[in-house]
């Protein structure tokens, strides 16, 4: 039960990053700032979890330099998120981007490492459908921007997700996500003093905004990890599920965003079809034997 609520803490958490990165903006602060600061503090977190579980702090040379590269990527993923929120409101970013479950399943059948069957199409099918109904409805509006780069972070999340799952069949997952953190933060603190140095915000509202992106995204990887030890892939991923849920709803609480019903209507069918997709894997595994890891 512990691990239920470590994973339903860490959905929390990352719900309320974009949150809190919207107040920072507010307050006179930037993406590429933001982004820096987060990775740097994350580090800190599995440096502790890497510590304390007593993982390697060492991998082979050549899953070095894939984990390094892959931080590179999620370095660029934590940007364009970052960057898709000042041109579109949360809401409609989280709707795009929460499409990387489907995406993760079209690319593992495009690269050989699971079938495309029909319950996966259907999936596939039903989610974009509800992408194109969420910004459909707003596309005389929208900032096409934050649109393309929320699409982009969905895209690098499954090319990550992909890369890395392979990765942690053979080697110590934390350790793994410890150099891929380690080189997230030191590739965005250089993006950051090449771009403009720390902009700090200049209102107590901005330094809250910034306080809540920061932290909130350090606790969720580290929160994430914990519960997924404890109850496995599927279970954390389908109660990874929650995020957009919480993210929307934080979005009206905090921010007064207004997505319409139609815009509602599109984010439903995608977590419809991601809950489809997690149970219809969930009962495959439990018949079918699979390769440890994740």
């Amino acid at each position: 039960m512990l691990g239920v609520w470590l994973v339903a803490a860490s959905a929390v958490c990352f719900a309320l990053a974009p949150i809190g990165a919207k107040l920072a903006y507010a307050g006179g602060s930037e993406p590429v700032t933001l982004n820096g600061l987060r990775f740097l503090l994350n580090v800190v977190a599995v440096l502790v979890m890497v510590a304390l579980g007593r993982h390697p702090y060492m991998l082979p040379v050549r899953v070095l330099g894939a984990s390094l590269l892959l931080g590179i990527l999620l370095a660029a993923e934590g940007i364009f998120y970052l960057a898709a929120i000042q041109f579109i409101p949360v809401s409609l970013a989280v709707v795009i981007i929460f499409t990387f479950p489907l995406q993760i399943g079209l690319l593992s059948a495009l690269i050989g490492q699971e079938r495309l069957d029909l319950a996966r199409s259907a999936s596939l099918v039903f989610a974009f459908l509800g992408v194109a109904l969420a910004v459909g409805v707003a596309a005389d509006s929208v900032d096409w921007r934050g649109v393309v780069l929320a699409a982009a972070t969905g895209s690098g999340i499954a090319v990550t997700a992909v890369s890395t799952s392979r990765l942690m069949k053979d080697h110590d997952p934390i350790t793994l996500t410890l150099f891929m953190t380690l080189s997230a933060a030191v590739s965005s603190m250089l993006e950051v003093f090449v771009w403009r140095g720390l902009v700090w915000p200049v209102t107590p509202t901005g330094w809250l905004g910034m306080t809540i992106a920061v932290v909130a995204f350090a606790a969720a990887i580290t929160l994430y990890f914990l519960g997924l030890a404890r109850i496995g892939a599927v279970r954390a991923a389908i109660i990874g599920n929650l995020e957009p849920v919480l993210a929307i709803t934080a979005a009206v609480v905090v921010l007064s965003e207004r997505p319409t019903i139609v815009q509602l209507l599109g984010a439903a069918m995608i977590i419809g079809a991601i809950f489809a997709l997690h149970i219809y894997e969930s009962r495959r595994r439990s018949t079918v034997p699979m390769a440890p890891g994740r």
